[in-house]
This record gives C-alpha cells, sequence and structure tokens, in this order.
C-alpha cells in the first residue's frame, strides 16, 4: 500500500523543502521591487496567459466531449494547461524585461531553473526509465507531470539564455 503512496510524498516533501527553502532564501535577501513599466508588463502578461489558460480547458473539453478520446487524466489536462500558462508569463516577462527586478544580477534566476530542472529530471527519467508508467492504455498518467515541468523550465532557461545573449550583442552594439 505503502508502495503506491511513495512516489506522490517524495514529490510533496521536495516541493515543500524547496518553498520552504525559497521562503527563507526571499526573507533574507532585499525586498523585490520593480518599476511601473514593469509591473505593467507583468499584469499584461498575467492577462494573456489567463486567456491562454481559459482557451486551452475550454478546448480541452471540448475535444474530449467532441471526440470521446481520453489522451490523458482529466487532471493531468488540466496541470498542461497551468504549465502552458505559467511558461507563457515568465517567457513573457523574460523578453519585456520584466521578469527579473531592478538592479538584480541574473545568476540568482539562472541558479533557480537549473535546480528545478535537475530536481525534475531526475523524477522524470525515474517515471520514463524505471518506472515506466508515463503512459499506461495509451493516456498520460499522473508520473508524466515531471516531464512538463521539466519542459517549462528548459523553455524558461533557454529564454533566459536568448535574452541574456541579445541584450549582450545589443549592449556591444551601443558601445560601438
Amino acid at each position: 500500500m505503502l508502495e503506491k503512496w511513495l512516489p506522490l510524498i517524495i514529490y510533496v516533501v521536495v516541493f515543500v523543502a524547496m518553498m520552504v527553502l525559497f521562503t527563507v532564501i526571499s526573507k533574507r535577501g532585499k525586498k523585490v521591487e520593480y518599476d511601473e513599466r514593469q509591473e505593467l508588463i507583468r499584469n499584461r502578461g498575467y492577462k494573456y496567459a489567463f486567456i491562454i489558460l481559459a482557451v486551452y480547458i475550454g478546448l480541452y473539453g471540448v475535444f474530449d466531449y467532441v471526440t470521446g478520446i481520453k489522451w490523458c487524466d482529466t487532471y493531468i489536462g488540466c496541470f498542461i494547461g497551468i504549465f502552458i500558462s505559467i511558461t507563457f508569463i515568465v517567457v513573457f516577462s523574460i523578453f519585456n524585461d520584466s521578469y527579473v527586478p531592478i538592479q538584480t544580477k541574473k545568476r540568482k534566476f539562472y541558479l533557480q531553473v537549473i535546480f528545478m530542472i535537475i530536481i525534475f529530471s531526475s523524477m522524470a527519467i525515474d517515471n520514463l526509465f524505471i518506472n515506466k508508467n508515463v503512459f499506461i492504455e495509451g493516456k498520460l498518467t499522473k508520473d508524466s507531470i515531471s516531464i512538463f515541468v521539466v519542459t517549462m523550465f528548459l523553455i524558461i532557461f533557454i529564454s533566459l539564455i536568448i535574452k541574456d545573449l541579445s541584450d549582450r550583442k545589443q549592449n556591444m552594439a551601443e558601445k560601438i
């Protein structure tokens, strides 16, 4: 019986530990401040992310109802929509210079994203190659969530790198 719940217990413990760690780190650090421009951009991004989530959930429900094809468990489908929405808001904020607060080094954000990629990659590898429970009877299962989380953080990491390279190129062009 415990074997069935052990992965969920491990995920919850790791998640709580990460939240406690990030809370302690954020309380110790400086207060995060965004300028008015960044706040406006972030709020616009939240609006777009909400619309994307609403459209995704609607399309997911209509597809399920019309075709009757169950490609994943319902809650997995909802989580995928949440991951798409979160990825959008973060990438939107990164490319509009509103993800990193004023006077903050990006190194901290790189390290956080890399840490999350490592943690969830280990879970994804475990689910893909050891447990092999990602697909059961042609449907995505709860074990596929870690794959989507890794994908989300990889997209965020790549976006950070692209934006950083773009900013460096622009700064070098301005110096010339």
